[in-house]
């Protein structure tokens, strides 16, 4: 992925991640509580990530083609990172979604920071000439938020850097220190996190965060909430490549804790909590930085959960044979299915393309002309499918590899789905209708999909769970690209 603000490694063409682990996240949580992560539809195949709430309106960085105007680029011949916001309606439905105009400049412009009337935010400048593929260096902003919620007086926060020096991804505490990543070309650390004092207004050169906090990889996305520095590192000993961590203010920054909750094997950073208890964060654990919603909740009982049975398609006809044996010289016995296909022989095995109604037919053909000389019987078979909640996948997949897992051929009569729940042996569950995974290690798996939903007018559950066999350096066979079951019937 490519995004100035997503990473500042990208834009200086120097690697953003040291490590590769490949370990699975763990919960910290209760026996009662666990964690729901969904994602907002506000995602596109384009990047979206480091949300933030000022006045109920949702701020968040993409880089998604402008729908107006023209369209603009970077150096990489990438869209430009802009800041977007919408009004928030609830935790997952947004409205009115636009580019926040007065914050972005004619270049990329990036994740931001707010306390009481005053937001800080990253621009990479607007004096340079992009056509030469010239930008200046990364800067923190800061503008006023007015009664009227619109964003004056912008000005660049003057920490006297030179141009040698980038510094993004701010993070104000109380109004008078200011965290945010910075990179100094040559530097052997990658991005650390620094701080600066305002001190009667002005503000100090910047000091490197002491203690645990940066570590021999790279450390951004500081973030501040309830006391506590977030921010996310590639330190060795994570989940993955980009892990959340924080370190508490009352304890001087001395103790370092991993926010194990939100970790995968992929990146995970620009983490907003709403309470204690939920809030955003962004990860790129789908292929893609997309921005996701968490809450913790009483987990529901997978324990209800049925082995997922396999639909029958395949049977075996036969009849006993009628027609006078000395006459079927001339003669053939020849099946039709009803959908298209034929067979010769009274007894023949055929597997049906899905659910449906078939008029099954045994014609006795004559071998010259090819025409039927009589009907031997004739009959209306109907195949079902298991009126069950469904797992569409790979029964069989690699590690590593990014498995989209789909509820949508689920099918019971009279029942109407409001709810899915995904489990995939971890505390950690998913609250959607789909949903993609990666398995990090081999092994045999029980993957568990649960539904809250009304049959017959009476709230009730139904779930099923299957066995997904993950193995090192599996293909598929280019003759099972999906596994997917017909509904003729649908």
């Amino acid at each position: 992925m490519h995004l100035i603000f997503r990473s500042i490694f990208t834009y200086l063409a120097i690697s953003l991640f040291c490590f590769e682990m490949k370990l699975n996240a763990q919960m910290s949580v209760g026996k009662k509580d666990t964690l729901i992560i969904s994602k907002l539809k506000l995602n596109t195949k384009d990047s979206e990530y480091s949300p933030f709430i000022i006045n109920n309106n949702f701020y968040f960085v993409s880089n998604r083609p402008s729908e107006v105007g023209v369209l603009e680029y970077d150096k990489n011949n990438e869209f430009l990172s802009k800041i977007y916001e919408a009004k928030k309606i609830d935790s997952m439905k947004f409205s009115n979604l636009a580019i926040s105009n007065k914050l972005n400049s004619t270049l990329n412009s990036g994740p931001l920071s707010f306390y009481k009337n005053q937001v800080y935010f990253t621009s990479t400048g607007v004096k340079k000439n992009l056509k030469s593929k010239l930008e200046s260096p990364l800067r923190i902003y800061s503008a006023n938020l007015d009664s009227n919620n619109v964003f004056q007086n912008i000005t660049e926060v003057n920490l006297n850097l030179s141009d040698s020096i980038n510094v993004c991804h701010p993070a104000i505490y109380k109004d008078s220190i200011l965290y945010f990543t910075y990179y100094k070309k040559g530097s052997t650390t990658g991005t650390d996190l620094y701080y600066s004092v305002n001190s009667n207004g002005t503000w100090s050169y910047p000091l490197i965060c002491t203690g645990p906090i940066n570590s021999n990889s790279n450390e951004a996305f500081p973030y501040v909430y309830d006391d506590k520095l977030y921010f996310s590192s590639a330190r060795e000993g994570g989940a993955g490549k980009l892990d959340v961590y924080y370190i508490n203010f009352y304890d001087s920054l001395k103790v370092l804790n991993t926010v194990k909750d939100l970790n995968s094997a992929e990146d995970d950073f620009g983490v907003y909590y709403i309470s204690d208890h939920s809030g955003y964060f962004s990860s790129n654990r789908s292929s893609n930085d997309d921005i996701y919603y968490f809450t913790y909740a009483h987990k529901p009982k997978f324990e209800i959960c049925k082995e997922q049975i396999v639909n029958n398609y395949c049977y075996t006809l036969k009849e006993k044979a009628s027609y006078d044996a000395m006459d079927t010289v001339n003669m053939y016995y020849e099946w039709s299915f009803g959908d298209g296909q034929k067979a010769k022989g009274l007894i023949v095995n055929h597997c049906f393309p899905g659910e449906g109604l078939y008029t099954v037919e045994l014609n006795v053909v004559e071998k010259n002309s090819g025409e039927t000389f009589t009907n031997e019987l004739s009959y209306d078979l109907e195949v079902k499918n298991e009126r069950q909640v469904y797992i569409t996948s790979f029964d069989t997949v690699a590690t590593n590899s990014n498995i989209e897992f789909n509820s949508s051929h689920s099918k019971i009569d009279n029942y109407t789905i409001s709810k899915y729940y995904w489990d995939f042996g971890t505390e950690a569950y998913f609250d959607t209708k789909d949903v993609f995974y990666k398995f990090n290690k081999a092994g045999t798996y029980i993957v568990k999909l649960l539904t809250d939903g009304k049959f017959k007018s009476q709230t009730t559950q139904f779930g099923v769970f299957k066995k997904i066999v993950v193995i090192d350096d599996y293909v598929v066979p280019k003759d099972k690209i999906k596994e997917i079951p017909k509904y003729y019937n649908k």
